[in-house]
């Protein structure tokens, strides 16, 4: 992983350096680089596109890029912005589980940091996950039980290549930039169909005689044989049998909604809204508020889960759900954050009140007068409620904890509380 890396440093390196020959500020946007430069009098589009590009006839792109109407009147003070024409190599920027990287005749297991060339093959296995990043923001998701082989063919235009991702079996997710550019074009290619995009979110699904396209954003362009298909467009999706070469499109489903969602020692327990035009039900779990990459995906014809306690990430659970239509097309996602209950603890006049998240357990307290706890002054336990209270305690500073079921060993929760005497007036 660390020669990965190293090899990352060295290219980007060598990039910023040649940039900064011609006086541009660069921006940092994760592992690619976007060169800024003010106009002065003189610029022209095709000098600059020479110096930051390497090639003079990039300057339909960049024009295209900025929103420039004549690029025979340039604006002294104006910022342009020059993305690099270069795909790739792209970098691995999460892993869940295992998958292999394939080049030539050498495999290997992914990790994160490792790059990514054209001619290779990744493998992702069950319940897992891999995401990348390309050298101009393009992103993928390879899902479970996929296998993604990358390639590219020239694009004289930018002096560059048209990257073609070829989805032989399993679930992509790309994002793509919306600058509708030379620069992002891509070909996502399967055994039935070629998907033309530029600019937009979609997913593509391939198994043995179906290809699926879902389009979350922007346009993408269904081809068979060099023979235009059907446009895609935003909120539609496509399913072509490729055995019958029956197309049939529909729009996709909105979010579903979460009908009710509880947490007990099981884990945690959700629901999606049910519905008969539903035929499967999915949830895909996260680690992180940024959503960063699935731990793991559930599927169920049936609208309940159970989220296991392994997947709590600093009490929270971090979810998204999707539902499949009867032609088999996915939903828009929603995402869903629940947040545990922790246990609430209430000062009351000369006592302290605990209440926990769930009561089909064992609850053991404690309070002392001292953080090592070495001579507890309580220590009493429930079984089946979610309450205990404490009456008659001396007026201090106690410190408390929290233990379920005979974890003895480590703190379900603890903390300090204040108990207090309420003042009565005497008249």
């Amino acid at each position: 992983m660390y020669i990965f890396n190293r090899r990352l440093v060295v290219f980007l390196a060598s990039f910023l350096i040649g940039s900064s020959a011609y006086s541009s500020a660069v921006q940092n946007e994760g592992d690619f680089r976007v060169n800024h430069h003010i106009v002065v009098p003189g610029d022209t589009l095709w000098d600059l596109s020479e110096k930051y590009l390497g090639n003079p006839l990039n300057y339909k792109a960049v024009k295209q890029l900025n929103n420039i109407d004549n690029e025979r009147l340039l604006k002294p003070g104006k910022e342009l912005s020059f993305i690099s024409a270069r795909f790739y190599p792209g970098i691995v920027t999460a892993v869940t589980g295992h998958a292999d990287l394939v080049k030539g005749k050498e495999k290997s297991a992914i990790n994160t940091g490792a790059l990514i060339e054209a001619g290779n093959l990744i493998q992702a296995f069950e319940q897992s996950f891999v995401k990348l990043r390309f050298m101009n923001q393009v992103q993928v998701e390879i899902s479970p039980n996929s296998v993604v082989f990358f390639n590219s063919v020239a694009n004289n235009t930018v002096n560059a290549e048209i990257p073609k991702f070829n989805l032989q079996q399993g679930n992509i997710e790309l994002q793509v930039p919306p600058a509708e550019t030379e620069y992002n074009k891509l070909e996502v290619m399967t055994p039935y169909l070629t998907l033309g995009v530029r600019g937009t979110r979609f997913r593509v699904k391939q198994d043995a005689r179906t290809t699926i396209n879902e389009v979350l954003k922007g346009t993408v362009i269904l081809t068979e044989k060099d023979q235009d298909l059907a446009l895609v467009v935003a909120g539609d999706g496509a399913v072509f049998d490729g055995a019958e070469h029956v197309l049939l499109q529909e729009k996709l489903g909105a979010e579903p909604a979460i009908r009710r969602a509880f947490y007990d020692k099981q884990g945690l327990h959700i629901e999606i809204e049910p519905d008969q035009k539903y035929s499967l039900y999915k949830i895909k779990i996260y680690n992180d508020k940024d959503y960063t990459v699935p731990l793991q995906e559930l599927v169920s014809h049936k609208s309940r889960f159970l989220i296991a306690p392994e997947f709590v990430t600093d009490q929270h659970y971090f979810l998204s759900a999707t539902t499949y239509s009867l032609a088999g097309l996915e939903s828009y996602p929603s995402f869903y954050i629940h947040d545990l209950s922790k246990v609430t603890v209430v000062p009351i006049e000369r006592g302290v009140e605990f209440n926990f998240p769930y009561c089909d357990t064992q609850w053991r307290i404690q309070l002392a007068e001292s953080q090592e706890f070495l001579i507890p002054a309580v220590d009493r336990s429930t079984k089946g409620s979610c309450k205990i209270v404490v009456n008659n305690l001396p007026e201090l500073n106690w410190y408390w904890r929290v233990f379920e079921g005979n974890h003895n060993d480590k703190d379900f929760a603890a903390g300090q509380v204040n108990i207090f005497r309420e003042n009565k007036i005497s008249l």
